[in-house]
């Protein structure tokens, strides 16, 4: 089966990903600010006890996503 790909509205061009990069995973993405400090630090330690303690991989954006020189959104449409 061909990918043809789709127009994506928020990065106002077609997406070039491919449907592999889309396959399920055992990993789990959480979305928050990143303006309060102290909370994003909270939030960091907390991914990353949670990676030591359970078989999924908690997605930390700054740190498991490739964000420079790229569209944010379409990183995050990658890991929802």
């Amino acid at each position: 089966m061909n990918f043809q790909p789709r127009y994506c509205e928020i990065a106002t061009e077609l997406c070039d990903t491919t449907r592999s990069e889309y396959r399920q995973r055992n990993q789990i993405f959480s979305a928050y600010s990143s303006h309060d400090i102290s909370l994003v630090g909270q939030i960091e330690a907390a991914i990353k006890n949670l990676n030591k303690e359970t078989d999924f991989q908690w997605i930390s954006w700054p740190n498991d996503m490739e964000i420079e020189n790229t569209l944010i959104f379409c990183e995050i449409c990658k890991h929802i």
